[in-house]
């Protein structure tokens, strides 16, 4: 099974921007949020289940269920609604609580200078630090929750070594990294595994270049 969601419902109230992106000069505090350019995106501060800790996470707008897709904070959660993001000049974007502390940023992999950074939320669900001249700096779809979204992609980068896998959340109140995870094996040809822990679940057998051996259909 290629997707681990869980369905959470809260009441939250909010209070959106109307943009889709942050300046370096920019942030939104817990009860504002971005909409994506289409409107079909939210990236915004909220609670799980019964939890009263707050994250920062990103859902489809006007869906029921509501349904989060995605979790910055996923396992460093802020205790009240205190939480600001923001970009700073290098292109991270920083999750900041109450003591101005950074309890989650982004991680930046390239190494050259950043210009005039800027943080968009696109239709697609995913999140992107963009350079004025080298492109993408940082992009959410490199660091998958729960939920395998249109255009995300599993497994290995073999050139930067960035490993993309999903994963459970603990619990419905928790969306800390679960037991449960799926990912990509490359000890001979590649397979997706499912994982409880360190136990394998089910496996694909290997990709052949057409087909997975295990499911061929």
């Amino acid at each position: 099974m290629l997707f681990i969601c869980f369905f959470i419902f809260f009441y939250m109230t909010t209070t959106s921007t109307s943009v889709d992106r942050l300046a370096v000069t920019q942030s939104i505090r817990d009860g504002e949020t971005l909409a994506s350019a289409g409107g079909i995106i939210e990236a915004g501060f909220f609670s799980p289940g019964n939890s009263i800790r707050r994250y920062l996470g990103i859902w489809y707008r006007n869906v029921s269920p509501f349904i989060v897709v995605w979790v910055a904070n996923r396992n460093t959660p802020l205790e009240n609604k205190s939480g600001v993001l923001k970009l700073n000049e290098k292109g991270v974007l920083e999750l900041l609580n109450a003591t101005n502390n950074t309890i989650w940023s982004s991680n930046i992999v390239s190494s050259n200078a950043v210009n005039n950074p800027i943080a968009c939320l696109f239709d697609s669900g995913n999140f992107v630090v963009k350079n004025s001249e080298d492109g993408v700096l940082w992009q959410s779809f490199d660091y998958p929750g729960d939920t395998l979204m249109p255009g995300i992609k599993l497994g290995w980068n073999l050139e930067t070594g960035l490993e993309r896998s999903i994963s459970s959340w603990k619990s419905d109140d928790d969306p800390a990294e679960g037991e449960y995870a799926i990912k990509i094996d490359l000890r001979g040809l590649p397979q997706m595994i499912e994982f409880k822990g360190s136990d394998i679940r089910m496996r694909t057998g290997s990709w052949n270049g057409l087909t997975t051996v295990g499911y061929p259909s």
